[in-house]
């Protein structure tokens, strides 16, 4: 592990706020791969390029991506930022040798860079569409520069304080273990968490409950625009908390008051506000997740003969992540499919485009020539 000490440089310049002092190195990172393209991997092509590197994979199409990918991440043509959900079904791999191999492979691609993990991502999206709203557009920055950070972060942001050190004191010291969280690679944070690597948390198997929901509501609706709808208004409910708690940090950053129903009417008003937009076509890349989410469980239930599967849940995460940010997701047959669903146009508003195995090289020799 590298050790990175600037607390020196911080205590010497206690000018800059540790929100600022964030905010700025994300910025910087984001110009840094702004030309760029962003490709995004889904854990099973993880596993491929580590089989084709320790010689389990005989195919030789496998091993030809590995070599592509690190040749073009080499001349800085591509990225491969991870997401959090891959990385915890990464790390949740029990052969000590071929986890090692993954994480190293992932380290060498992704050069450092994740995107924030889901939560953040929703609630700088719901932000960025109030303030669209009430302040000039001009002068917000793009959500492409602001979702993406570093690996030892992409689970969401920590800083250590310490309340009997004077102010200035804690505060550099922040800074300063920002600086070396920002060096961390997910080699350094496997060797950290050692055995404890393989116990990430997994997203429970809900594919026999929505099934059961999705057959027994077929007919409940006559166009995929309403039902699209019916299941914006789902999710809209699910962050219903974090929409109320985005309006109290609004208020209370306004200096205004309200009583105690002012957040959750706040948040009602906002869910309203988000909620017609859709209804009324008045959003185009805006809230992407909620669009992708609503959008994807919506097209599984529109096909009348397609079911739920137990890993839809980990695909959507990875959908939901890949299809706003990144230039090209590289995904399963199935997926890649579903995310073209002509209901769905998503093409419309994002410039990702969705390959499977058997057209991966394809996608990335067309997203290298057009740099």
């Amino acid at each position: 592990m590298k050790i990175v000490n600037t607390l020196k440089y911080h205590r010497e310049n206690p000018y800059e706020t540790l929100d600022s002092y964030v905010r700025r190195k994300g910025l910087d990172l984001a110009r840094h791969i702004k030309s760029t393209k962003k490709v995004y991997l889904d854990t099973n092509f993880w596993v491929l390029l580590c089989n084709a590197k320790i010689g389990r994979s005989v195919s030789e199409r496998d091993r030809e991506l590995l070599r592509t990918l690190e040749d073009l991440v080499s001349r800085r043509l591509i990225v491969c930022p991870i997401s959090a959900a891959t990385f915890a079904e990464i790390f949740r791999q029990t052969d000590p040798q071929t986890l090692r191999v993954t994480v190293e492979i992932v380290d060498k691609l992704c050069q450092g860079i994740a995107i924030l993990d889901p939560e953040e991502r929703v609630r700088l999206e719901l932000f960025h569409f109030v303030r669209q709203r009430t302040h000039h557009r001009e002068a917000l920055h793009s959500l492409d520069e602001l979702v993406w950070t570093k690996v030892a972060y992409m689970l969401g942001f920590t800083s250590p304080t310490i309340d009997t050190l004077p102010p200035d004191i804690d505060t550099a010291l922040q800074k300063a273990f920002v600086d070396q969280m920002w060096s961390l690679s997910l080699t350094d944070m496997l060797d950290v968490l050692g055995t404890n690597a393989t116990l990430m948390p997994r997203l429970h198997d809900y594919s026999e409950k929505l099934n059961h929901g999705k057959f027994a509501h077929l007919q409940d609706h006559s166009s995929f625009t309403d039902l699209f709808l019916a299941e914006l208004r789902g999710t809209l409910d699910i962050f219903k908390p974090l929409l109320e708690d985005l309006m109290r940090h609004l208020t209370e950053s306004n200096e205004e008051s309200f009583g105690d129903d002012g957040p959750k009417k706040a948040g009602s008003e906002l869910t309203d506000l988000i909620y017609q937009a859709f209804c009324s076509n008045k959003t185009t890349n805006e809230l992407p997740s909620f669009r992708v989410n609503s959008g994807l469980h919506a097209a599984v239930r529109w096909d009348a003969k397609r079911k739920y599967k137990a890993n839809d849940a980990h695909d959507f995460h990875h959908a939901v992540a890949a299809l706003p940010y990144y230039d090209l997701f590289l995904t399963e047959r199935s997926l890649a499919h579903l995310v073209k669903d002509k209901n769905l146009q998503f093409s419309s508003f994002y410039r990702c485009q969705a390959f499977d195995m058997s057209k991966a090289l394809l996608g990335l020799a067309h997203i290298a020539s057009a740099n």
